[in-house]
Order: structure tokens, then C-alpha cells, then sequence
């Protein structure tokens, strides 16, 4: 977990500092990937997949949307200096930021489960009518977050057809 976290801190520090879009993009799918694998190893891999679905369309998304932008603004000049105080006010932002949000994860991450509710879902499972406990809880016991997961998902994929689409969703 730790070389995970580590990994996300630096390419934190990328993105603060990247003036590249794409490259920015990029971190930011490190990010979230590199995140989805710390929730699996910390035992939440119901978590992990949605991190990584939504990851991965959350980039396709960030990608089509980079292909529609201009390469510079309309109003900003490229070769106008850019201030090195406000850049290192930037990175010195975006570096206290991250350590305050490792710290607070690392924190979270850090403290035992008071208590499990894994007993209560074997022992509910008969009362279910379900087959196994995986499918009890995801289709009953969790059904409204599975509902509502699925929503989020489909949502997304409507957004991507319709940005690749051009605004014309099918």
C-alpha cells in the first residue's frame, strides 16, 4: 500500500507542475488507478472494480474532450512569461494539498474495523433465499447501491457515445 501512495504523492507533484493536457490526463489515470489497487489490497475490491471502471471511462471522457479543445485559449497568448512566483505558489498549493490528503487517507487507513458485519450476512443469508452470500448482498442486502452504481456507470457510457458522438447520442 505504501509504494501505491507513495506513487500517487508523485505524480500529484506531475500534475502540479505539468503543463502538458495530455500528460496532466494521464497522472490523473494514475491516479485513480493507482488508488483502485489500494482499495483491493485493503479488501474492498467491490470498490476497486467500480474505481476502475469509472477511472477508465473518466479518462476516455478527458480524452475526447482534449481532442475538441483548441491548443491554446482564445485570449491567452503562448508566448507571454508566466510568472515563476505564482508557479511556485502553485506547486507549494498543490504539495500541501497532497500531503494533507495522504495523511488524512493514511489516517483512515491506519485504524482497525471496530466491528465486521460479515457474520451478520452469513448468518442472514437463508432469510435472503439467496444461493451464495456474495449474490445476497450485492442483490439484496446492497441492491439500492448496486442500482445506483449501474446508473452512474450507464450515465457515463451515455456521455461518452454522446461526446464521440458529436451530440447525437445514438
Amino acid at each position: 500500500v505504501l509504494p501505491l501512495l507513495g506513487l500517487v504523492v508523485l505524480v500529484t507533484l506531475i500534475i502540479a507542475l505539468s503543463r502538458a493536457r495530455l500528460a496532466v490526463v494521464l497522472a490523473l489515470s494514475v491516479v485513480g488507478f493507482a488508488l483502485a489497487a489500494v482499495y483491493a489490497l485493503i479488501g474492498a475490491p467491490d470498490v476497486a472494480l467500480v474505481a476502475v471502471v469509472v477511472e477508465t471511462m473518466l479518462t476516455l471522457v478527458f480524452l475526447a474532450a482534449l481532442a475538441r479543445l483548441p491548443d491554446h485559449g482564445p485570449d491567452r497568448d503562448r508566448r507571454a512569461p508566466v510568472r515563476v512566483r505564482s508557479r511556485r505558489r502553485d506547486a507549494m498549493a498543490g504539495v500541501v494539498a497532497g500531503l494533507a490528503v495522504f495523511v488524512t487517507v493514511w489516517g483512515f487507513l491506519s485504524q482497525p474495523a471496530s466491528t465486521t458485519v460479515a457474520s451478520d450476512h452469513i448468518r442472514l443469508t437463508p432469510a435472503a433465499h439467496g444461493g451464495d452470500v456474495v449474490t445476497v448482498i450485492v442483490a439484496d442486502f446492497r441492491g439500492l447501491d448496486t442500482l445506483v452504481e449501474i446508473t452512474v456507470l450507464l450515465a457515463a457510457v451515455v456521455g461518452v457515445v454522446a461526446l464521440l458522438g458529436r451530440g447525437r447520442p445514438w
